[in-house]
């Protein structure tokens, strides 16, 4: 194969690549202009962490999150969901600041710090595990956990454990087949999806950003030609695919025999329907190319490809 050409894995890529640039991923949190905010994303967790969620889960998400932080510190032990007093969010139990989510059992307390956007500080940290360690003096508990919730490129304060958001998706992936309602199946599904689209780490490169890097010199010298004449054969394969289905409905109708004018029109329809086809996907690839043509010919240098111009487009 010539050095400039594109392999079938490549071609697929790079149009599941330009269907993941050109499709606006809206979730529920866009609709009620909540994407990336801390508060409602702490709900949600707090929700998957109480065992008497409505997920049926029980305690599983949460001892999942448990095992991911202890990878970063020492071992933190799972919990039994019956031993579970209360799972509260924005606890303000401490005088001097606020528990975004506050898990009480006889014994213990699990708390979990999280972060969106925001940084963390210094100060709200010790204040909480300072909080959490009077507990301890005072003999209400006898342990404690403290846990950071962040997305990666936030640094890491102190030595306590620490989840990412990226974490938190991938416990949700392996876990929302077994949800029991097909209602919070779909929650956690668009809470997934604005995870994805919102909170990963949005330095990594977009769809239109990979494209113009990984593929743009080999698009400049084909100028599309193999991915255009994959699209020209699929179009053409769906368009005799329709009409044959015409010809066999009609030739199965009693005294309706595939005349010679059955024939002009089924060739007419082919016509009609390749045209259509090519000319709605033509429009696609034509904004397609003169949008990253400048890209890839070096042009607007700058304003795709580095990370932080990536636009960050992410889907599920």
């Amino acid at each position: 194969m010539d050095a400039g050409e594109l392999t079938e894995g490549e071609i697929d890529e790079i149009l599941s690549l330009y269907r993941q640039a050109t499709t606006e991923q809206t979730t529920t949190f866009d609709i009620i202009d909540r994407a990336g905010d801390e508060r409602t994303h702490t709900k949600f967790l707090r929700w998957m962490c109480d065992p008497e969620g409505s997920h049926g889960l029980d305690s599983t998400f949460l001892n999942h999150c448990l095992d991911v932080a202890a990878e970063t510190q020492s071992a933190i032990e799972e919990v039994d969901g019956s031993a579970i007093n209360s799972v509260s969010a924005f606890s303000r139990k401490p005088d001097e600041t606020e528990l975004d989510i506050l898990i009480e059992m006889d014994t213990r307390m699990i708390a979990l710090e999280i972060k969106t956007q925001s940084s963390l500080r210094h100060g709200q940290i010790d204040a909480q595990t300072r909080y959490l360690q009077k507990q301890v003096e005072k003999d209400a508990i006898h342990s404690w956990d403290y846990i950071l919730l962040t997305q990666k490129h936030q640094n890491t304060k102190g030595s306590y454990p620490h989840l990412y958001w990226s974490d938190i998706h991938s416990v949700l992936a392996s876990l929302v087949g077994q949800v029991e309602s097909d209602i919070d199946a779909l929650r956690l599904r668009d809470w997934m999806r604005a995870i994805d689209k919102d909170l990963l780490d949005q330095r990594d490169f977009g769809p239109d950003s990979r494209l113009a890097l990984q593929y743009g010199a080999k698009l400049d010298q084909l100028g599309f030609r193999m991915i255009q004449m994959r699209i020209l054969m699929t179009a053409f394969s769906c368009s005799n695919d329709c009409v044959n289905g015409y010809e066999n409905s009609m030739s199965c109708l009693p005294g309706r025999p595939v005349s010679g004018h059955h024939e002009r029109f089924s060739r007419g329809l082919r016509r009609a329907r390749i045209f259509t086809v090519l000319a709605s996907i033509g429009g696609k690839m034509q904004g397609f190319a003169s949008k990253y043509w400048g890209v890839i010919n070096g042009s607007n240098k700058g304003q795709i490809i580095t990370p932080s111009t990536a636009t960050g487009q992410r889907t599920l």
